[in-house]
């Protein structure tokens, strides 16, 4: 219950193999255990999601899409969007999801 960044568009402010604890989270609980898309916007949602939510809403991100990559039945991992313009579009929940999907059946592979 702990997620390693292996990509960093903003190396500088999140540098690739930082840490999170997520054990007993209720993000960890939707996104790692329930395997649910987690899609938000505004400090509320930024702050319910993450304990840097300080960090990201001075960077100026207020929107928030987090999508668990699922081989077989298990999470191998997370596509996280942060972005400082509007919520996410259900289009683009949607292809964040079939992004997900592309991974998992390349970790089948």
């Amino acid at each position: 219950m702990e997620v390693e960044r292996v990509y960093s568009s903003m190396p500088e402010a999140y540098p690739v193999s930082g840490r999170k604890p997520k054990r007993r989270t209720e993000w960890g609980e939707k996104v790692l255990i329930e395997k649910q898309v987690n899609c938000g916007f505004g400090a509320d949602d930024i702050a319910w999601a993450f304990d840097d939510h300080a960090k990201i809403l001075d960077l100026g991100l207020n929107a928030v899409l987090n999508v668990p990559v699922v081989a077989g039945n298990q999470v191998i991992g997370t596509i996280n969007y942060l972005r400082n313009a509007i919520p996410f579009s259900a289009a683009e929940v949607a292809t964040g999801k079939a992004c997900a999907e592309f991974l998992a059946m390349r970790q089948k592979i």
